[in-house]
């Protein structure tokens, strides 16, 4: 099981540089994300299944991410 182990609060500037290499999205997209905003939020997570191969929602019975999981 996924646990929440930490939370990061910052600038996105600062959260960017914690965060950076686990972030898994593009620095382009990060700050176009934040853009105009003064703080940023970032979880650091532990017991993380990284698996071989991506699993699809239908391997879980699910047609559709729930809307607030759209996106991330």
């Amino acid at each position: 099981m996924i646990f929440v182990s930490g939370v990061h609060e910052g600038t996105p500037k600062e959260i960017r540089e914690t965060a950076k290499t686990a972030a898994g999205i593009k620095k382009k997209f990060y700050f176009s994300y934040y853009s105009g905003k003064d703080k940023a939020i970032a979880y650091k997570l532990k017991n993380v299944v990284i698996y071989e191969k991506p699993k699809a929602l239908s391997d879980y019975g699910i047609r559709q991410a729930p809307q607030s999981f759209v996106y991330l």
